[in-house]
């Protein structure tokens, strides 16, 4: 038997739906698979044909957000190609995600890429499925753990990356791994324009450990230091690249 919430006065229902937390509300949803989805989760947009209703969603959106507060956000996925949204909207009710994936594709899919990446902290996770052709988009990461499984981009948008992680103090200290797959050019880079030395094995150790990629070998990769003396290598292979920074150089169980 279940309890008929929606027949107690507003205020109350108000009241219970503050103490949902993550598991309460998978349990009281009809549209979640216990066995695939194990946390809530919220899509933000609307369909194409639904256009101009830009503040009815901001506004269910918000709502939704401070009725259950005791709910975290974790993961937010934006569908350029099927649902649309006014970037302004959207970051007036959201402004840090743990984890963010983006993916389909729009005229304006780039900009809005590089606008919420301004505006909104990644703290875990930004995985890209929308072919990236804006190289302008790497010089705005700093989450944690990037990767864009899409791109035209090639090695002088590779340097420019490099160069720009290289010269910066805090705007790119956050990241620790940037995997990118193109089906541009990316070949041999400019290692002296990066000032780029061979590992040397008194600087750091030969192995990086990542829980999601395992263990890496990276012997044969370049290294490079920013001005805050962050040790970063550089590894490629055919048309990826690989990005890992040493938040601790020699530390003997390296696995973050």
């Amino acid at each position: 038997m279940t309890f008929p919430i929606l027949k107690l006065p507003i205020l109350a229902v108000e009241h219970i739906l503050h103490q949902f937390d993550d598991c309460d509300l998978q349990s009281s949803s009809q549209w979640i698979d216990q066995e695939k989805d194990k946390r809530s989760r919220f899509e933000i947009g609307y369909f194409k044909q639904n256009t101009g209703r830009e503040l009815e969603m901001s506004a269910v959106a918000s709502h939704i957000l401070n009725v259950f507060i005791n709910c975290k956000q974790t993961s937010l996925h934006i569908d350029f190609g099927n649902l649309e949204f006014d970037l302004e909207t959207f970051l007036g009710f959201i402004d840090q995600i743990e984890n963010l994936t983006v993916s389909g594709n729009s005229e304006s899919c780039q900009n809005d890429i590089i606008s919420i990446l301004e505006n909104v902290r990644v703290t875990k996770f930004l995985i890209s499925e929308t072919l990236i052709t804006n190289p302008e988009v790497l010089l705005y990461l700093n989450t944690p753990r990037v990767e864009i499984k899409r791109s035209t981009l090639n090695s002088d948008d590779i340097v420019k990356f490099l160069l720009k992680w290289k010269n910066s103090d805090r705007e790119m200290n956050k990241i620790e791994i940037v995997i990118i797959h193109s089906t541009g050019k990316i070949t041999t880079l400019d290692y002296q324009k990066l000032d780029a030395k061979p590992w040397d094995p008194k600087k750091r150790e030969k192995v990086y450990r990542n829980l999601k990629q395992g263990e890496m070998d990276c012997s044969r990769g370049m290294d490079i230091e920013n001005e805050n003396g962050l040790l970063g290598t550089i590894l490629m292979c055919c048309s990826t690249f690989w990005f890992v920074i040493w938040h601790q150089r020699f530390r003997r169980n390296n696995t973050l």
